[in-house]
């Protein structure tokens, strides 16, 4: 299957291979036929599991983190919860294109929990949490990590 359409689907790519192919075996294939930056896994990985830091009583997670967006917060807002909130907010919905808005809230919840699982790991007394957040009007999904 070395000359396949680069926008083929799963489904499509399973019916090709007769159902002998994995959804990792297909992950594998679109990456290496679309020539990803090296760094493009490891950082779409830490989506899932991000590197999460405190600072100035609040967490933060450092892969959506900058020193001048945090500086440039800092001077509007009124506590470093409020920061967090915004500072650490990834939306779903743009990040993963055109998806589907409850495809979008599970990805969501699944991005949630492991954001959750790792802050409490990390930093079991922390008073923060990982939230889900949609608007179903807007057709947008969000996760952020927030005080409690």
């Amino acid at each position: 299957m070395s000359e396949l359409n680069l926008d083929i689907g799963y489904a499509d790519y399973l019916s090709l291979n007769k159902g002998r192919v994995s959804k990792f075996k297909y992950l594998y294939r679109t990456k290496e036929s679309r020539q990803l930056h090296r760094d493009f896994m490891s950082i779409f990985a830490s989506l899932y599991d991000p590197t999460i830091f405190f600072q100035e009583g609040g967490y933060f997670v450092a892969e959506n983190y900058s020193q001048v967006r945090y500086d440039e917060a800092a001077a509007q807002a009124e506590n470093v919860q409020e920061i967090s909130y915004w500072l650490n907010m990834v939306e779903i919905t743009s990040l993963f294109g055109d998806i589907s808005y409850d495809e979008a809230v599970k990805i969501g919840g699944v991005v949630c929990g492991c954001w959750s699982a790792k802050l409490n790991l990390k930093y079991p007394d922390s008073g923060f949490e990982a939230r889900l957040i949609s608007d179903d009007e807007l057709d947008e999904v969000w996760v952020t990590l927030c005080s409690g």
